[in-house]
């Protein structure tokens, strides 16, 4: 939003493409940079810009509809800021300290809502931990049924 004290200026910032507010687009372009800028082993976020990830995902998650196409970036609980279809959320509190040595998950930051997790892309800890110990079965037909835990 252009500040009250910029608004006699209000044609020249229009002359000059100046944007009124910005876009879920925007948004998506500022935590792909962040992102981006991560990937440097060095790089480590202050907690202002953390904050500012979280409020820009919680921003986005409002928007969903309008970004079918992008890519949405979220911070981890390790204040990393990854593909946000690669962390998980925490719906299941009291198992997430045991899920086993073998499960290793990225989970999404703790001030993001599961809610707002599940809209961004983010997946279930549950839904993991239950498709770690399920199998596809077919049995014709282009059906596919899941054995949970069934031997014979």
């Amino acid at each position: 939003v252009v500040p009250p004290d910029l608004a006699c200026f209000r044609n020249l910032l229009t002359v000059f493409a100046v944007r009124a507010a910005f876009s879920s687009s925007d948004y998506c372009h500022v935590l792909q940079t962040m992102a981006a800028r991560g990937t440097d082993k060095n790089a480590s976020w202050k907690f202002s810009e953390i904050e500012l990830a979280v409020n820009l995902v919680q921003s986005l998650s409002d928007d969903m509809m309008k970004l079918p196409d992008m890519e949405i970036f979220a911070p981890s609980e390790t204040n990393k800021i990854v593909p946000a279809s690669s962390l998980v959320y925490d719906d299941a509190p009291w198992l997430a300290k045991n899920t086993g040595k073998g499960n290793t998950f990225t989970f999404i930051h703790p001030k993001i809502s599961n809610t707002v997790a599940e809209k961004v892309g983010g997946k279930s800890l549950r839904h993991m931990l239950l498709q770690s110990n399920t199998t596809a079965v077919d049995f014709g037909g282009g059906i596919a049924h899941e054995a949970f835990g069934q031997s014979e």
